[in-house]
């Protein structure tokens, strides 16, 4: 995706590049209507009402992602207890988010607003407990292993200290993968109007004493009785004439039903083990993630000695329930559900693709126990190794197709055929160096590593989707993995997770991909350690201060690389995050030759229109616009676009959002009319994929008026948009970043059409909003700056914009860096509202570096220069040094009108050339550059205070 830097000038800032909201659900039921917002999260739609309060889905626009929120009522968390209500849900928030368990429902925070205190809470796509066994008929066994799992979530909390005191079939919540998850922890102790449920309340709960977590074993226990039952249980909890369960498993929960807590199970921990003890889960119900349970290699090992040559070829038989007839349905059921254009082209892709990976898997598998049982070339230990590897990649291939099979949102589908892209590659179970150099799995902890890799396959199914209840999942898996005390495990976990944090922008990245590195090395993984140093680079390279820090990591993870025997797909991650480390460092040459020489060995080992070469044309494109090079890099975003289309088809989401960045090359080039028309197209295509008031309909009414007011079509901007605010502030609310876009667009069309005032309105609510959101000093901040400092320069206040102009460069340089185009375009701004003031001194202090950097960093012909030019060549008449201003001006007019910048810009240009050129002695041509300056300076409301000086000027001559 292209992220070009833009000039403000005397234009809006850039336009918006992708949706940012995920797709809408159905309308709120309640007092809270869809597109309200609570703290900062934006209200999507009702999940539930219940006692407690109001559940909400919900858009967490920092860290993107939807959440659940529950909204209390008023008299739960206060009433009474209003002295301690407030501390006392923080207290038990905090708790709660520090408990990562895969059978928790996550807590990320509390808050309060004026509709009350919130939880937010993971989103669960599922049904509650209740309403899954009402679903159908369910075995006993089945029902069991579900409630294990829940109770395993129970037994975590008790031992953070913490006590659900509501436990009910309410409170637990089955996820669409199987995975049960408890819900609403501690929430009952901080009401004001009761705790606990009738029915289920432990009987010293129900006399109001002080409770444990004894008490929730009893909650437990009635649940899971009633859910066997059908039935809660009688009050001398005696055994039910009628069983849909053997006995042993209601002596077990009679214990947990005694009257006196001392006469119940010693903990949740005692309970889960007698439940287990025929439960199907065993060593799963650590981890309950719903992951495909798929045999070992310690299950192939100890049958191989039964294995014969008939045997080698009954491979596919492996791949039954993970890629057979039923499962290929279901997925392509679960694709079309959906019911978007781009299902079926977007199966039509990801079938070809896994189709492809399962039959190498079995081919690979049939040669791997031939080679060894029927032509006698390998080892017995080599086939071990090699069986075991193709093990883990049959279980991360049964994990995706399993979620996929599950059901699929738009979100999901978007991103199938990257997530089936980017299976683990098969050539890894070939490297019979890289398998035999690897620490052996340890013989005695087989059943537990075994458990942990099921939790990291179904934690990478997640990963590969791009899912942010994958984060939750890989971290439970980590602690599985950690406990198990082997490195390779251990390392495998760290890295899925790594790879989950890195798509979700959390920092937590870091830490975990070293942590993957270290084990990685430890088990002699030269493979999983690049990948993990790889990560990390690439990670740091997109911070301009951690720039140098990605090039020394880079370093390090080369020798790694070398060690794989230079495999390709990893020479190339490593080409490319080098390349991003140069150009957030702004040294663009060395970025284009990196990324260049990786799209080479991707064309030469993937193909042209492999995901992989397409990101590479992408890479370049991004940097090519860095360069100012805007016709390669259109060029090169022409054939992404294409590939895109080969790729996805021509409805999928990633053509609108490479129409955008045609449309933002477009208006680098000056080449109006063509950014219009990819914008349209672009809209187009939104409304037809998400729906006339979506979030990435408002991105392309966005960017199409601000086209329109550059066009100079001011009337037309307006209409797109005030459309686009609408949208905006209807799905966003009154304080997100992305209304502060649009808000600034507003204020230059008031600010063209010499409105002032409401032009400053529109301008100082967007930074406000910008300030309030990301602080002060923030890149974002700046472009507010300098918006209300060109509306300063059009009302003819020229030092309030020099002060705005200050501050923007003061920002830029800080967080962009001094070499930044966006610091040295502020640079150029600041250098002609300085010369305007007759602070020449202060000007050329800025100019001497600010403009040979900028044509350094994009040419000498670059729009960029305009300002900086025009100031200079003021100053310098000024000094009395008029033929030297003629050269300077009629530079920056000759780049202005190359470049089709705005017309009122190259006015003002102008009608300083004119100025020069009388000094000069050239007065004919000075009168007639004069009246051609009036004439673009009449153009809108920016150039009305210059227009009037030429006015007054060509009167008196």
């Amino acid at each position: 995706m292209i992220s070009g830097l833009y000039c403000a000038s005397r234009n809006v800032e850039p336009t918006d590049r992708t949706p940012t909201l995920p797709s809408e659900d159905d309308d709120a039921e309640g007092n809270v209507e869809r597109g309200a917002s609570i703290g900062r999260f934006l209200v999507l739609g009702a999940l539930g009402v219940g006692g407690m309060g109001m559940v909400l889905s919900a858009y967490d626009p920092h860290l993107d992602r939807k959440v659940a929120l529950k909204l209390l009522r008023g008299d739960v968390w206060r009433g009474g207890r209003a002295s301690q209500g407030h501390d006392a849900l923080v207290r038990e928030a905090q708790a709660m988010a520090r408990l990562t368990h895969p059978n928790v429902v996550a807590v990320y925070e509390v808050g309060f607003s004026d509709k009350g205190a919130y939880v937010v809470m993971e989103q669960v796509e599922g049904t509650t407990l209740r309403a899954w066994l009402a679903m159908t008929k369910r075995r006993w066994d089945e029902i069991l292993d579900v409630l294990v799992a829940a109770g395993a979530g129970l037994d975590a909390a008790h031992r953070a200290g913490i006590v659900h005191q509501d436990f009910k079939p309410e409170n637990v919540l089955v996820g669409v993968d199987g995975r049960p998850r408890v819900s609403d922890f501690g929430l009952a102790g901080i009401a004001a109007v009761g705790a606990g449920t009738q029915g289920y309340m432990a009987p010293e709960q129900q006399a109001g004493e002080r409770v444990d977590a004894r008490a929730d074993q009893y909650a437990y226990c009635v649940t899971v009785w009633q859910a066997l039952q059908g039935e809660r249980p009688p009050p001398d909890a005696a055994l039910p004439a009628s069983r849909s369960a053997p006995a042993w498993v209601y002596r077990a929960l009679a214990r947990g039903l005694a009257t006196r807590p001392d006469d119940r199970w010693p903990s949740m921990e005692a309970l889960l083990a007698a439940l287990r003890r025929r439960s199907r889960l065993g060593w799963s119900a650590a981890i309950a993630v719903g992951a495909v349970v798929v045999a070992g290699a310690a299950a192939f090992i100890v049958g191989r000695g039964r294995a014969t040559a008939a045997a080698c070829d009954e491979a596919e038989t492996r791949l039954s329930g993970v890629w057979d007839p039923a499962r290929r349905e279901a997925v392509r059921a679960a694709f079309a559900s959906t019911r978007l254009p781009f299902s079926d082209a977007t199966w039509t892709g990801v079938s070809a693709r896994i189709d492809d990976y399962a039959q190498g898997w079995v081919a690979m598998h049939r040669d791997t126990c031939r080679a060894t049982r029927v032509e006698g070339r390998q080892s017995d230990t080599l086939m071990d190794l090699r069986m075991a590897c193709l093990e883990r990649h049959r279980g991360v291939l049964g994990a995706l197709t399993d979620f996929w099979a599950r059901g699929v949102d738009s979100e999901t589908l978007e991103r199938a055929a990257d997530a089936a892209g980017r299976l683990p590659p098969l050539a890894e179970c070939a490297d019979a160096r890289a398998l035999t150099e690897r620490a052996p799995v340890p013989s005695d902890r087989a059943g537990p590593i075994a458990a942990a890799r099921r939790g990291i396959d179904a934690a990478q199914a997640l990963g590969l989707s791009r899912r942010p209840e994958g984060k939750a999942v890989a971290a439970a898996a980590r602690l599985v993995a950690d406990a198990t005390g082997w490195e390779q495990v251990r390392a495998e976990a760290d890295m899925v997770e790594a790879d989950i944090l890195y798509y979700l922008h959390d920092r937590g990245v870091e830490a975990r991909a070293l942590e993957a590195a270290r084990l990685a090395g430890a088990a002699r993984d030269d493979r999983l350690a690049a990948r993990a140093l790889i990560l990390l680079a690439r990670h740091l390279a997109e911070d301009q201060q951690s720039a140098a820090r990605a090039l020394l990591v880079a370093d390090i993870a080369a020798g790694a690389v070398a060690r794989t025997g230079e495999d390709p797909a990893l020479r190339i991650q490593l080409l490319r995050s080098r390349g991003a480390a140069y150009r957030t460092a702004a040294q663009l040459d060395a970025a284009w030759t990196l990324f260049a020489a990786a799209r080479a060995e991707a064309t030469a080992w993937f193909g042209p229109v492999a995901a992989e070469t397409v990101e590479l044309v992408g890479e370049l494109a991004v940097t090519a616009e860095a360069r100012g090079d805007y016709p390669t890099a259109r060029a090169l975003t022409e054939d992404t676009l294409a590939a895109t289309i080969a790729l996805f088809g021509a409805e999928h989401p990633r053509v609108s959002a490479q129409l955008n960045n045609l449309g933002m090359i477009a208006w680098d080039l000056g080449d109006l009319d063509g950014c219009a028309a990819y914008h349209r197209r672009g809209l187009a295509l939104s409304e037809r994929l998400q729906g006339p008031e979506s979030a990435a309909t408002a991105i392309s009414l966005h960017n199409l008026g601000v086209v329109d007011i550059d066009r100079g079509d001011l009337r037309e901007a307006e209409t797109v948009l005030t459309r686009a605010l609408a949208i905006r502030e209807r799905l966003l609310g009154p304080e997100h970043p992305l209304l502060a876009s649009t808000l600034v667009s507003m204020g230059s069309i008031r600010r063209k059409q010499g409105q002032y005032v409401e032009a400053q309105a529109f301008l100082e609510r967007a930074l406000a909003i910008r300030t309030k959101v990301y602080g002060p000093e923030d890149a974002n901040v700046a472009w507010s700056r300098i918006a209300i400092g060109w509306l300063f320069m059009a009302r003819g206040d020229v030092p309030r914009a020099v002060d705005h102009f200050r501050v923007a460069v003061a920002i830029r340089d800080k967080t962009l860096g001094p070499a930044h185009r966006l610091t040295l375009s502020s640079q150029s701004d600041l250098v002609m509202a300085l010369a305007m003031t007759g602070r020449c001194a202060d000007a050329e202090t800025v100019v001497a570096t600010a403009l040979p950097a900028i044509e350094k960093l994009v040419g000498p012909e670059h729009p960029d220069l305009v300002s900086a030019l025009v100031g200079k060549g003021r100053c310098v008449l000024d000094a009395g040094r008029a033929a030297a201003a003629v050269a300077l001006l009629k530079r920056a007019v000759a780049i202005a009108e190359k470049a089709k910048i705005a017309v009122v810009d190259r006015g003002a240009a102008r009608w300083q050339l004119a100025l020069a050129l009388w000094a000069a002695g050239e007065h004919d041509v000075s009168i007639a550059a004069a009246r051609r300056a009036e004439e673009e300076l009449a153009v809108d409301g920016d150039g009305a205070h210059e227009r009037d000086a030429v006015r007054a000027w060509l009167a008196a001559r």
